[in-house]
């Protein structure tokens, strides 16, 4: 019944309500570049922006650099790297530049910042890693986390402030892991392989092939947990079924477990990520980074569906005290990789939001190549397993911005 609601609020949504305005240029545009930034002949794809103290932070994916957007006097916005993870050709002690994502990004009270990475995979046995820098010591991140699940991606991070733990959702293993904040204690949080948490589990095979023909993976593995926000009081972790498109709010009992679990948001055909529990409107903002592109239709006469997933070009909100989603359209909004207050950096910075487009719709190529380009036609294989197709990865221009979303 809740589920059928939810899906009832989207389609109300559909005939036009809207509370959100994107203003008309990004507050800052990525394609300027950033002082300090790593070249990799790539533009900087981002993921995850936080705030702290007036500090304004945004995250570099593939170079492994936070990066930090301050004013000058005339209101001209300026970047510089903040901080960079180590980088390495080994499992150990740092990350591999260029081959792998750091998506996730918080910040505790005192002012560190923490940033996930994906991994590698069993290439060199690197199933990715959280990393803390502190607030004292930015030039010496410290890891606090090492990821053991093959293909896991740790993604997601919300400290939970409360038990001085921080909460990783892993993405294609459906499973949140906890973390004590120096990294001496660890273990798992909820997973999908216990039915009370089965939501948190993705699904598997890519769109038309392998899968359902309304999902949207890319690589033919599940995007369970991912994009997580806790709430003001500290009870309730909000986080992302990612291709489910389903938001999630689990309770976090007194001792810091994992209590019960429901669905407060829905946004069918497009994959979630970023999110921000926004406490004075009890509303949950969440973006697409990816949406499904086929309508459901076959693009050919022998049933092969082709133009598969495009960018999210969406941010939702579920009205908690309603139970109803809504998306807000915008084609300039690309694939939104972050959501998040804009309150202590701007003026008025409660009725606006941050959101962060992530240039992973203009990013050169996938693997196993299934992001389509509609105007390129390439059937999904034909064998019994997923493998590659042909054709470029991504079709759009890049659009890495910081956006202020105005709430109306």
């Amino acid at each position: 019944m809740l589920l059928n609601k939810l899906l009832l609020g989207v389609l109300l949504f559909a005939q036009g309500v809207s509370s959100l305005v994107l203003q008309g240029t990004p507050y800052y545009n990525f394609s300027n570049g950033c002082t300090g930034l790593v070249n990799l002949g790539l533009p900087a794809f981002l993921c995850k922006q936080e705030s702290h103290n007036g500090d304004l932070y945004v995250l570099s994916s593939l170079t492994h650099q936070v990066l930090k957007l301050s004013e000058d006097e005339n209101s001209n916005v300026g970047c510089e790297v903040y901080a960079t993870l180590p980088y390495t050709t080994s499992n150990s002690n740092g990350v591999n530049l260029g081959a792998s994502f750091s998506l996730g990004m918080t910040v505790d009270p005192s002012g560190n910042v923490y940033v996930s990475n994906t991994g590698t995979g069993p290439f060199n046995g690197d199933y990715g890693s959280v990393w803390k820098i502190l607030v004292d010591n930015v030039a010496q991140p410290v890891k606090i986390f090492t990821a053991t699940s093959p293909f896991g991606l740790p993604s997601g991070l919300a400290v939970d402030w409360r038990n001085t733990n921080i909460l990783i959702s892993s993405e294609t293993d459906g499973t949140i892991y906890w973390s004590s904040l120096d990294g001496n204690t660890n273990g798992v949080w909820a997973s999908a392989s216990n039915p009370l948490y089965a939501m948190l589990g993705g699904t598997s095979g890519v769109p038309g092939f392998g899968g359902t023909i309304d999902n949207t993976n890319l690589f033919g593995a599940p995007f369970g947990p991912v994009a997580s926000s806790i709430s003001t009081s500290g009870n309730t972790l909000y986080v992302g079924s990612a291709d489910r498109g389903l938001v999630c709010a689990i309770t976090i009992n007194q001792d810091g477990s994992a209590g019960d679990i429901h669905i407060v948001g829905s946004s069918p055909q497009h994959t979630i990520e970023g999110m921000y529990y926004d406490s004075a409107r009890k509303i949950v903002y969440f973006g697409s980074v990816f949406r499904n592109g086929t309508n459901l239709t076959p693009d050919s006469l022998s049933g092969e569906y082709q133009g598969g997933v495009r960018a999210g070009n969406s941010l939702w909100y579920a009205d908690l005290q309603t139970g109803e989603s809504h998306r807000f359209y915008d084609d300039r909004l690309g694939s939104v990789c972050s959501v998040n207050t804009a309150k202590g950096i701007l003026h008025q910075g409660q009725k606006k939001l941050f959101v962060v487009s992530s240039g992973f719709n203009s990013f050169p190529g996938w693997p196993l190549g299934l992001v389509r380009l509609n105007s390129v036609r390439a059937p999904y294989p034909s064998s019994g397993v997923n493998g590659s197709t042909t054709g470029p990865a991504l079709a759009d221009g890049y659009n890495g911005n910081l956006w202020i979303v105005d709430l109306e």
